[in-house]
């Protein structure tokens, strides 16, 4: 089952009255103060855009947009269901994460290969296949990044809706299922994507540390708030290219 023969709902996303019609290609910044840097980086070309809904919209000019925040797998598939209803096909997230790994450290790109869902929203999308980031979209990603000269790790996250729950047993045990980091809204998204037959694809930055004996938060650092930014760029300019 996906999104073209759903089973009957009360609700359906759609465009309503006043709202605007998107291009094809909309950036997701999932934190506050990542969309407040991407707002910056895109001048003058930002121009916020009206929406009777709960997240903020920029159109980018050429047929991209720019939405957010969107905190939380319920928010996130909200979001993205109202861009698809506006016309919205790829969808290119930036989040942050926690790292399980010391193969992933504080300031660390990674791009995010697939995802192991604790949420609880995306049992509501039944599938019929395993949903996943878009190998195209993934690539566009990996192009950017390597024509900015920087270094993407790349794995699947573990999403989850309870941060206050992250037992240092579930830290251990996926780390060595290979799984890099833990989020909490990247296994929804894409499920949603997948269930809607829209593409998505995701760079994460490494917030803090997970891994070890004790939590190592670099949230307001330096060297993280820098990779913020060159993240943003990455897929500013990655979705250049796809438009």
């Amino acid at each position: 089952m996906n999104g073209n023969n759903p089973e009957p709902v009360v609700i359906t996303p759609r465009r309503l009255p006043g709202d605007p019609e998107l291009g094809p290609i909309s950036i997701m910044s999932l934190v506050p103060a990542d969309l407040k840097l991407y707002s910056r980086l895109s001048q003058p070309q930002a121009k916020p855009v009206e929406v009777r809904e709960y997240f903020q919209l920029f159109d980018l000019g050429g047929g991209l947009s720019l939405a957010g925040p969107a905190i939380g797998a319920p928010q996130a598939v909200m979001v993205a269901e109202k861009l698809f209803a506006l016309g919205v096909r790829k969808l290119l997230v930036q989040g942050w994460a926690g790292s399980l790994t010391p193969g992933a450290r504080l300031g660390d790109h990674i791009l995010v290969t697939g995802s192991l869902s604790e949420e609880g929203t995306s049992a509501h999308y039944p599938l019929d296949r395993t949903a996943g980031p878009d190998q195209k979209l993934n690539l566009a990603l990996e192009t950017s990044a390597a024509d900015l000269g920087l270094e993407l790790k790349s794995g699947p996250v573990w999403s989850i809706d309870a941060p206050y729950r992250e037992t240092r047993e579930k830290v251990a045990a996926y780390a060595r299922q290979g799984v890099m980091a833990v989020e909490m809204e990247l296994s929804a998204l894409f499920t949603v994507a997948a269930f809607r037959d829209r593409e998505a694809a995701a760079l994460v930055v490494v917030t803090d540390e997970l891994f070890g004996s004790d939590w190592r938060p670099g949230f307001s650092s330096d060297q993280v708030k820098a990779s913020r930014r060159r993240a943003a760029q990455v897929i500013l300019n990655a979705a250049a290219k796809l438009i």
